[in-house]
C-alpha cells in the first residue's frame, strides 16, 4: 500500500478525482484528494489574498495532520505548482511526484505566469479584469477538458473561479524538491493549444524524468480515469 495525494487543478475540487481515487483504494492504496482554498465547496474562503502559497500549505497541513510519509504526491494543471511547492517543504517525505498535463515551477523566486505562454497569460488575465480583476472564470476553458456533453455539463456545474494571485504569486523554493528521483510527467496529447508541451518536451529528453503521452483531453482523471489509475499504480507500486 502507498499513501497517495491526488492535487487538483485551478478551477476544480478534490472531487474530480473521485473516479481516479476510488480505483486507487480498490487497489490498496490510502488515496487523499483535499480540496484546496477558496475553490468548490471551499469557495465561501475565496479572497483576493489566495494564492499559490496558500495552497502550497493546504497540502502541507494536510500532509502533517494525517501523518503521511513516502508519499506518491500528483498534481493535475495547475496543481503541478502546488506539488512543487509542497516537494520543496518536504524533501525526502515525497516518495515520487507525478505531473498530469501540469505546469511546473522550475526556478525559485518565479511565479506560474513565469513558466506560461504568453497567450495564456494574455488569456487569463483578460478573463479575471473582465470578471471582477482578482478571480479567473473558466467557461472559455472547459471545451479544452473533455469533448463529451456530459462531462462538460458536469464540468459546468462544479467548477468555480479561481484566485488570479495563484498564478501571479512568486514563491521561493529550497531546492529539495529537485532531489526527488521519482519523477513522471503526463501529457493529454489531445489538448491543444497547450501551455504543457513544452515541459512535455523538456522532460522527455531528461534522464531524470518518466514520461507518458495520454490519448485524452486536459482533464484525463474525469474522461479516462483506467489509464490515469494505471500510471499513479505503477508508480505507486514500485
Amino acid at each position: 500500500m502507498s499513501q497517495i495525494v491526488l492535487v487538483h487543478g485551478a478551477w476544480h475540487g478534490g472531487w474530480c478525482w473521485n473516479q481516479v481515487a476510488g480505483r486507487l483504494r480498490a487497489l490498496g492504496h490510502d488515496v487523499h484528494a483535499p480540496t484546496l482554498t477558496g475553490l468548490c465547496e471551499r469557495i465561501h474562503l475565496a479572497t483576493p489574498a489566495v494564492c499559490l502559497t496558500t495552497h502550497i500549505d493546504d497540502i502541507l497541513n494536510h500532509i502533517r495532520f494525517n501523518e503521511l510519509d513516502g508519499i506518491v504526491l500528483v498534481g493535475h494543471s495547475y496543481g503541478g505548482a502546488v506539488i512543487t511547492g509542497v516537494a520543496s517543504a518536504l524533501g525526502s517525505r515525497i516518495r515520487a511526484l507525478v505531473y498530469l498535463d501540469a505546469f511546473n515551477i522550475e526556478s525559485s523566486g518565479t511565479a506560474l505566469f513565469d513558466h506560461s505562454p504568453d497567450w495564456r497569460v494574455q488569456e487569463l488575465t483578460e478573463a479575471a479584469e473582465a470578471y471582477n480583476g482578482w478571480q479567473i472564470p473558466c467557461d472559455m476553458l472547459i471545451p479544452f477538458w473533455s469533448s463529451r456533453p456530459a462531462e462538460r455539463e458536469m464540468l459546468k456545474k462544479l467548477t468555480t473561479p479561481s484566485p488570479m494571485g495563484c498564478f501571479t504569486e512568486k514563491v521561493t523554493l529550497t531546492g529539495a524538491e529537485k532531489s526527488i528521483a521519482d519523477r513522471t510527467y503526463l501529457i493529454c496529447e489531445e489538448y491543444r493549444p497547450s501551455p504543457f508541451w513544452p515541459f512535455y518536451e523538456r522532460y522527455s529528453k531528461d534522464p531524470v524524468w518518466r514520461t507518458a503521452r495520454l490519448p485524452s483531453m486536459h482533464d484525463a482523471m474525469i474522461t479516462i480515469p483506467d489509464r490515469v489509475t494505471h500510471e499513479i499504480d505503477l508508480i505507486a507500486s514500485r
